[in-house]
């Protein structure tokens, strides 16, 4: 098993010691669990889902940053965006002991103002359980 189904079924799997298996995905990197939320929307999303990433979060070479950000890319926007019964919803993806930046808890303000729901997932259970909470997930 390879790719978005090895993550799906490794993020899946139950073990007999549920402490290990709970200490694991505490110790999981924001790209471990970003991976696993996308390979849960590739094989679960309900029908009347949309989502995709939104590539405001990782390093870039000065002039490629300068050009998204000229294309109108604002700082701090979250990681996932999902379109659920024709509305927005954003998913921040945190490691279980995160902390959100400056920019993050601007663009997350922001967005509320404007009548998106938005979350904070503090580990992969945390983001699944909000996935299934909005719905996204079948």
């Amino acid at each position: 098993m390879t790719g978005s189904a090895a993550v799906l079924a490794k993020s899946a799997q139950t073990s007999a010691d549920g402490g290990l298996r709970n200490l694991l995905r505490s110790r999981m990197s924001e790209s471990e669990i970003h991976h696993a939320v996308v390979a849960h929307l590739a094989h679960r999303c309900a029908a009347n889902v949309f989502w995709t990433h939104i590539p405001a979060g990782e390093l870039r070479p000065r002039g490629v940053g300068g050009k998204i950000k000229g294309m109108g890319l604002k700082p701090g926007v979250p990681d996932i965006l999902l379109v659920i019964g024709g509305r927005a919803h954003f998913l921040e993806l945190k490691k279980t002991d995160g902390r959100l930046s400056d920019s993050q808890k601007a663009a997350i303000s922001d967005l509320q103002r404007a009548g998106a729901a938005v979350a904070v997932a503090f580990g992969l259970d945390a983001a699944i359980a909000q996935l299934e909470a909005w719905g996204a997930l079948r």
